[in-house]
C-alpha cells in the first residue's frame, strides 16, 4: 500500500511541475496547507495514519522557520487516536535545487480510545526531512518523526515514523 501512495505522490508532483528559469523558493510569509499519511503492517497488524497541517514561514534574521500545527488520526486494530501537535522547524535550501532540508521540534496532545475507554498522552520529539518544491505553489515532503510519548498508564514509549506528504502554498509569490 505504501508503494501506491508513493507513486500517487510522485505523479501529482510531476503533473504540477512546470519549466521555469528561476527555481521555486519558499518566501517569508508563505502559508502551507498539507496532507500527510503513513501505513505500517507488522505481523498482520496494520496501522494507518492521516494528517492535515497548516503552517506559516518567516525569515527573522535570514533563517527560514516554519511554525504550525497538525491534526492527525491513527487507527490500529480497535484503537483510535487523535493527535493535535504544534511544530517549530528551521529550513535550509540544499544548493540551487528546489529541495529544502528541515529539522524541527514538536509537542502535542493525543487522545486514544477503545470503545468507551480513553487516555490522554503527550507526544514530544523532533522531525527531520526533505521538502521538494514542484513549483512555488506545490511541494512534496518526506520526513522522519521521532516522538517520546509521555503519560501512558503502563510506561512511556518511543515512536518512529516515516511520513509522506503533499502541500499547497498560498502567499508564496516574490514581492
Amino acid at each position: 500500500m505504501r508503494g501506491h501512495v508513493s507513486a500517487i505522490a510522485m505523479a501529482i508532483l510531476c503533473l504540477t511541475a512546470h519549466a521555469s528559469a528561476q527555481p521555486a523558493q519558499i518566501q517569508s510569509g508563505a502559508v502551507e496547507l498539507g496532507l500527510s499519511g503513513s501505513f505500517t503492517s507488522v505481523e498482520g497488524t496494520t496501522t494507518s495514519r492521516f494528517g492535515i497541517g497548516l503552517g506559516q514561514y518567516r525569515a527573522p534574521g535570514g533563517v527560514l522557520i516554519r511554525y504550525g500545527g497538525t491534526v492527525a488520526h491513527e487507527r490500529v486494530s480497535d484503537l483510535d487516536a487523535v493527535d493535535i501537535e504544534a511544530t517549530l522547524s528551521a529550513y535550509a535550501r540544499l544548493g540551487e535545487a528546489n529541495a529544502w532540508g528541515f529539522l524541527g521540534l514538536a509537542a502535542g496532545l493525543r487522545q486514544e480510545w477503545i470503545g468507551s475507554f480513553s487516555d490522554d498522552l503527550y507526544p514530544v520529539g523532533f522531525d527531520t526531512g526533505l521538502k521538494l518544491l514542484a513549483s512555488s505553489s506545490a511541494a512534496g515532503t518526506v520526513s522522519y518523526q521521532y516522538r517520546r510519548v509521555l503519560g501512558d498508564p503502563v510506561s512511556d514509549f518511543n515512536e518512529h515514523r516515516f511520513v509522506i506528504g503533499l502541500s499547497v502554498f498560498f502567499s508564496n509569490a516574490k514581492e
